[in-house]
């Protein structure tokens, strides 16, 4: 949690109440999007409060939302998609502080195929790929599996913005 953990927890303590009501906002307007990314703020400030299990539970539904969104969205901007991996990065993360590394393999694998079916001319979530391979190389090595390990980080090592962090990777792809 960094050098200061007290301030972090209180910090997450704010943005859990400003959360909260920008959720039943977004419920009483009916934007599903504003609503899922509600969940999923709530769903970090929980994790940096280390409330895994509710973690969890608001990042998989958040998930849930934006891949109902993904096939219906108005524009081509591959938003929900980007956010359902944002969301499911953010369960592989819950399930390393946990140390279920097999469901971190499968909900990181599962990113990944959502990165694939996404694959267009401009694919816009390419840069997620070596987050993710770098990901699964972590529950792999974790679990002894050296083969795989070394698949995922050679694999990441290998895809187009690793060093990317997220905000700039976001900002970049959606403005």
């Amino acid at each position: 949690m960094g050098l200061f953990p007290h301030r972090q927890r209180e910090q997450a303590r704010g943005a859990e109440n400003e959360l909260k009501g920008a959720l039943e906002r977004a419920r009483e307007l009916g934007d599903r999007y504003a609503e899922a990314h509600s969940l999923l703020g709530l769903a970090f400030a929980a994790f940096q409060r280390g409330r895994n299990n509710q973690s969890e539970t608001l990042a998989v539904k958040a998930g849930e939302i934006f891949h109902e969104l993904g096939s219906g969205w108005a524009d081509d901007t591959l938003l929900p998609q980007y956010r359902e991996i944002d969301c499911l990065a953010r369960l592989s993360m819950i399930y390393r502080k946990t140390m279920d590394y097999e469901k971190g393999i499968r909900i990181v694998r599962q990113a990944l195929d959502v990165v694939r079916a996404s694959r267009k001319e401009d694919w816009q979530l390419q840069d997620w790929e070596g987050e993710l391979y770098s990901q699964l190389g972590f529950h792999s090595r974790a679990l002894g599996e050296l083969g795989s390990a070394s698949d995922g980080t050679e694999q990441s090592e290998g895809a187009i913005g690793i060093t990317t962090g997220h905000w700039g990777l976001f900002q970049r792809q959606f403005g």
